[in-house]
């Protein structure tokens, strides 16, 4: 039965503008009434979402603009050709609505060679005085980028580094992101050129991404002195010979809140810049990834965090180092680590005379839950004054959730450590199927355990 018979025309919009883009474009096709009701109601077409359409998108955008009236609208387009921009006509389609686009969205595979990307519009130099979030993973940044004219942007997502002399469009902006170039093409001579004017083109950041580092650019970036606003800070590279610290030093890091660097290398001889000031730390260890995070949380919340990545062939990163920085940390109050790295690491040169909660994280390897860890561990983690120890699984396998048997296995370790009655035993489970983590809930809790059992859909994933 057709619902708009009985339902208020209103409450009839109301629940297409709740429909997906491509639903509510279907829902236009569905009788005369519902037509009617899409087309005539401006509210429904000011979310364009067509990331997931590849032909007749540019038809769908200007009936979608059309339909939107004169109301804000927010554009998501995205396609995994980069040639696509050249022989389509979004532009124009786009042309005379600059004025109202609250934020632009449009995604495909970054380009190397800055030759190949599609020179500035002149839609682009439109003035868009309601634009909030620009993101091109193509884009130039053009001197007349917007006419300057553009009061309201704030987030600004590139794919290049270029930054022109001047550029007063983005003076306003205070999230960052771009990608450095990857290959030794004429791109990287006008990023040398162009990289010492990042904080004179942007004085007013808050947080900035660098994706794709390399030795040039970070030495071109050492000598930057960043704005005071700064407190957000991420920093990637693949690159093998590139070491973050060195920067992330240099970069007043005391008035930063976060820090996030992401890295490649075969060794980390000294963590302390991360770690020193962290009263609580987390070393996890993905062993299916060959991915180590080392995470710090000062007194004030300052989070500094790095992520190791590391080929399957060598010895996980994160161990060569991370034995000279923890026995410095003697304020040191809440450790959680991965079983798999206090297993390589000497417990004879870990002290921790002010440690009181240590949480041991276990990640599902190919051969099953790593148990031999906490055997081998056992009258390490006994010897440590602790009063809460929390023991976590994390199942990253859709295919091999943890089963009831493998949590009372985990129980029955933990209290075996137990041996101060006084301490508190929590149980930590990740990715188990609603039945298992029902008759664990009931089964744990009257044991007197405290225990926090996450189903299938909060499956654990480390970031890459």
């Amino acid at each position: 039965m057709d619902p708009s018979g009985k339902l208020p025309l209103e409450i009839m919009a109301h629940c297409i503008a709740l429909l997906s883009f491509e639903d509510r474009i279907t829902s236009s096709h569905v009788s005369r009434t519902w037509r009617s009701i899409a087309v005539a109601t401006p509210s429904i077409w000011t979310d364009i979402d067509l990331s997931s359409r590849q032909e007749s998108a540019e038809l769908m955008l200007g009936k979608a603009l059309d339909r939107s009236a004169n109301l804000p609208v927010d554009i998501r387009m995205q396609t995994m050709h980069p040639g696509v921009m050249r022989g389509c006509t979004f532009e124009n389609q786009l042309n005379g609505h600059w004025h109202r686009i609250r934020s632009f969205l449009f995604l495909y595979p970054a380009l190397s060679n800055r030759h190949e990307l599609q020179p500035v519009a002149p839609v682009f130099t439109e003035p868009a005085p309601m634009l909030e979030l620009f993101k091109h993973a193509g884009y130039q940044l053009h001197t007349n980028l917007f006419g300057g004219h553009s009061e309201r942007l704030r987030r600004l997502h590139l794919g290049h580094t270029f930054f022109p002399p001047s550029c007063p469009g983005v003076s306003g902006v205070t999230e960052l992101a771009f990608q450095v170039p990857q290959y030794k093409w004429d791109n990287r001579h006008d990023s040398v050129q162009s990289l010492p004017r990042l904080f004179t083109t942007f004085p007013h950041l808050c947080s900035i991404v660098i994706r794709g580092l390399q030795p040039w650019a970070i030495r071109a970036l050492s000598a930057l002195v960043p704005p005071r606003s700064l407190r957000e800070v991420e920093l990637r590279t693949t690159h093998r010979r590139c070491d973050l610290l060195g920067l992330y030093q240099t970069w007043n890091t005391e008035r930063l809140e976060i820090a996030q660097l992401h890295m490649c290398t075969p060794l980390m001889n000294d963590l302390t810049a991360i770690v020193s000031h962290g009263p609580n730390l987390t070393v996890e260890l993905f062993m299916e990834t060959n991915i180590a995070r080392i995470r710090s949380v000062d007194s004030q919340g300052r989070a500094r965090s790095l992520t190791l990545h590391s080929r399957p062939c060598m010895d996980i990163p994160v161990a060569s180092g991370i034995d000279n920085v923890l026995n410095r940390l003697a304020s040191l109050t809440s450790l959680a680590i991965s079983a798999a790295v206090l297993f390589i690491l000497d417990p004879e040169r870990l002290c921790f005379p002010q440690l009181k909660c240590l949480t041991l994280l276990f990640d599902q390897e190919r051969t099953g839950w790593p148990w031999r860890y906490l055997e081998h561990e056992a009258d390490f983690i006994r010897s440590l004054g602790i009063g809460s120890l929390i023991l976590t699984m994390r199942c990253s396998d859709r295919n091999q959730p943890p089963t009831v048997e493998d949590v009372r296995i985990l129980f029955a370790q933990g209290i075996a450590l137990m041996v101060n009655p006084t301490r508190r035993l929590a149980i930590q489970v990740r990715g188990v199927s609603q039945n298992v983590a029902d008759a664990l809930d009931g089964e744990l809790k009257d044991m007197g355990v405290d225990c926090d059992i996450g189903v299938l859909d909060q499956t654990y994933a480390p970031e890459v």
